[in-house]
This record gives C-alpha cells, structure tokens and sequence, in this order.
C-alpha cells in the first residue's frame, strides 16, 4: 500500500492507495483526480514495480516534479515531494508486503529431503550423430555461359518517307 499526502488548496488529504498502478491528472478516469490547471488530464503514473514504487511523466505540458527535480520517470521513497502544477504529493509511506513474486502458501515452498543420492542416472544413454560429407556440402546452382563473340553491328536507322538519304560515305564529315 502506498500512502500519500495530497495537498492542493484547502486542507491536505491522506490517500491510502492499494493499486499496482495510480494515475494522476485532471481526467475524471484517474486514480487521483487534480483540480489544478496546470496538471495535465493523463500528467504522470505511479507503478509498483516488486516492493518498490516509480512515477513516470506521461509527457505532460508542464512536467513532475520529485523534489524540486523535474523528472521522465524516477523510484519513489519515503518522504519524496511530487509536484504536479501547485499540487503537492508527499510520500508517507511504502508497505513492505509481499509482491506478486513473494511465496504465499507453505505448499509452494520446494523441500529437498536429505535421502537422496548423490549421482545421478541417466535414464537414456546419448545416441551418436553421424552424418556424410554430402550431407553437409552445399551446391552452387550451375551456370551456362554464353560464347563470346562480336558484339551485333548497329543497325542503320530506318529513313523516314520524304526524306532524303545523306550525301557522301557513312562516317565521312
């Protein structure tokens, strides 16, 4: 449980907060709801990540600030300031109950008993792998080349109708 002290306007209220993850701002759908104009409507989170908390920005306008620092995201601790516009935000508190990762029940605990054998057997003995040159030798697609040769002569452009044929020898000037 996170335990916050909201301070904006009138008198501070103490917010006892149990979710994994809290949003701040000033849309009706967040988990702590500013009056402030200067607070974004998505301004900034708050997730916990194990047994620790962190706030994240959500690219407000006017940024968060944690400790007169402003920050993209940064782990909370007991007795940060988070200044969201003139809102203020002290951290009073972080439980330290277990997480989702903790172990619950004495039935998930493993116990190892201590009449167990030192060596281990193997069930199935490992099969050899075998296997021939051919099957590892790549072939490069075959090739044709084309003979060499003379390159085609240029044709001669066909005349145009009306046109007269140029005096003289081809390439002479």
């Amino acid at each position: 449980m996170l335990t916050l002290i909201l301070k904006e306007g009138a008198a501070p209220v103490t917010l006892n907060l149990e979710q994994d993850v809290i949003a701040i701002g000033r849309a009706k759908e967040n988990n702590i709801v500013l009056k402030n104009i200067k607070a974004s409507r998505r301004h900034a989170r708050i997730e916990r990540i194990g047994a620790t908390y962190q706030i994240t920005d959500l690219g407000s306008g006017n940024g968060t600030k944690v400790n007169g620092k402003k920050i993209d995201f940064q782990a909370l601790k007991k007795g940060d300031e988070i200044a969201i516009g003139d809102a203020r935000l002290t951290l009073k508190g972080i439980d330290d109950g277990p997480d989702a990762m903790d172990v619950k029940d004495d039935e998930d605990e493993i116990k190892i008993s201590d009449d167990t054998d030192d060596k281990l057997d193997l069930v199935d003995e490992p099969t050899e792998l075998s296997w021939s040159e051919a099957d590892t030798e790549v072939q490069a697609p075959s090739v044709t080349a084309k003979p060499a040769g003379k390159p085609p002569a240029a044709k001669p452009a066909p005349a145009k109708p009306g046109l007269k044929k140029p005096l003289g020898k081809p390439g002479a000037k």
